[in-house]
């Protein structure tokens, strides 16, 4: 089994590393493939194309639709703004959707009521108070699930990465289509969520 981070940030939009460090993080930490997933834009894929070393990158982006939060992985285009449209997108080209933190919080748009219309719903994320995933967990029984860690910082990445038996970017996403991702056991405390969020607000700041 592979472990796979499939949702994270660079420098590229809100995150604090670079594309760089993040893929040589990941492969020290021993992830066998990363989805970096900047919000609304896919500058990552050509630094990303840049590091020589083994770990698989799979092109992503963290579209914000009309409809919330979508990652769509597997494509290095740039997806439309609209959840019908990104469906569209992702078939034409074979791309994978999964709605991301279904459930936000306060002030994160969520696209639970439209689960339908992506690949896979992220169950875990490791920026979402337990109740919320909680709640996704449940909207999700009927379809695919995946876990992301949402890393803002460096030491966030791989916190919740699944697991899945494949050894490519398109093994990978046919595991997620068919809803074989393997989740970890583990949760984040409300108290770390919100001194992570204070860290991003101050690195923002700086």
């Amino acid at each position: 089994m592979m472990k796979v981070e499939l949702h994270c940030h660079s420098n590229c939009s809100d995150g604090s590393a670079t594309v760089e460090e993040i893929l040589k993080y990941a492969e020290k930490t021993g992830l066998g493939a990363v989805a970096i997933t900047d919000h609304n834009n896919m500058n990552s894929i050509k630094r990303a194309k840049k590091y020589r070393g083994d770990i698989l990158f799979i092109p992503g982006i963290e579209v914000s639709s009309d409809k919330g939060h979508i990652l769509v992985l597997g494509s290095e285009e740039m997806p439309p703004k609209t959840l019908e449209g990104i469906a569209d997108f992702a078939k034409s080209r074979d791309a994978v959707t999964i709605a991301a933190h279904p459930f936000g919080g306060v002030l994160r748009p969520g696209a639970a009521k439209y689960l339908g219309m992506v690949h896979a719903v992220e169950v875990l994320n490791g920026k979402t108070f337990s109740w919320h995933n909680k709640k996704a967990m449940e909207a999700a029984k009927h379809f695919s699930k995946v876990s992301g860690s949402d890393a803002h910082l460096l030491e966030e990445v791989g916190l919740f990465a699944c697991s899945v038996g494949a050894d490519s970017v398109d093994g990978i996403l046919r595991e997620i289509r068919k809803g074989h991702a393997m989740l970890p056991e583990k949760s984040r405390s409300a108290l770390s969520i919100i001194w992570s969020a204070w860290k991003i607000k101050v690195h923002c700041i700086i």
